[in-house]
């Protein structure tokens, strides 16, 4: 059911990080970057920017909501 490489975080640090979030909702803190160096925008919901467990994420990224398949070469043309 859990997986055994996910680290609990302490009240502590679960404070700094929400306080954070709400600093870049605000514009006061920097924008999180992904690997590609784009900004991440604060206003994505946390259901939508982190990665399915099964993808091994390391780093913050939303490569996983891109198409990731190529579309077949169809043509209109006879």
């Amino acid at each position: 059911m859990a997986t055994a490489s996910v680290a609990f975080k302490s009240r502590e640090d679960h404070r700094k990080q929400m306080e954070l979030e709400e600093a870049r909702k605000a514009g006061l803190a920097t924008a999180e970057v992904d690997e590609d160096g784009k900004e991440i925008n604060p206003h994505i919901p946390q259901y939508m920017s982190s990665a399915p467990w099964y993808l091994n994420a390391e780093r913050p990224s939303l490569k996983h909501q891109r198409k990731w398949k190529s579309a077949p070469n169809y043509t209109k043309s006879w």
